[in-house]
């Protein structure tokens, strides 16, 4: 995984049904020794979160897709992220102060165009300063929850190593 990925994504195939792949999936959360891991499975779709106790705001989440392939395997879609009530609040500071960096770019620049006082510049600079501080805070918040993901990923190994994966 890149040190930049925002939601790590990957997929396996394997020669498993659904619903074999789901109680593989079943069977390695009871073998969880540490009960680290709560899960919520409704047909294809499964949603592993840490457990309450272990949870911590900067905590990720998998998404577990699958999708039956032709030859009656199975294609296992993974997505790591923080929870979406996370993910959606720091989207809104992208977005918030990227606009504010396009509209104050715009605004100074039209000032200047004018031949009056380039004010507009200083909202730009704001925006593009929140844009590197929400980014910093991104990424200390994947380095604070970096052992729970790893928690998942370990979790997806032991359960698929075995497996005829293609």
């Amino acid at each position: 995984m890149s040190e930049l990925e925002l939601r790590p994504r990957f997929r396996i195939e394997v020669n498993n049904t659904e619903n074999e792949v789901v109680e593989i999936v079943k069977k390695k959360l009871k073998e969880d020794n540490s009960n680290s891991f709560e899960s919520t499975i409704i047909g294809d779709h499964l949603i592993l979160r840490i457990n309450k106790e272990k949870r911590h705001y900067w905590s990720p989440q998998m998404d577990i897709s699958l999708e039956t392939k032709e030859d009656g395997g199975t294609i296992i879609r993974c997505l790591l992220a923080p929870e979406p009530a996370v993910w959606t609040m720091f989207m809104f500071f992208y977005i918030g102060f990227g606009g504010l960096t396009l509209v104050g770019t715009v605004y100074g620049s039209s000032q200047q165009i004018l031949d009056m006082t380039a004010n507009g510049y200083w909202y730009a600079l704001l925006g593009g300063i929140g844009l590197v501080v929400t980014f910093i805070a991104s990424q200390v918040g994947q380095k604070m929850g970096e052992e729970q993901t790893n928690l998942f990923l370990k979790l997806i190994e032991k359960a698929f190593d075995k497996c005829e994966c293609t």
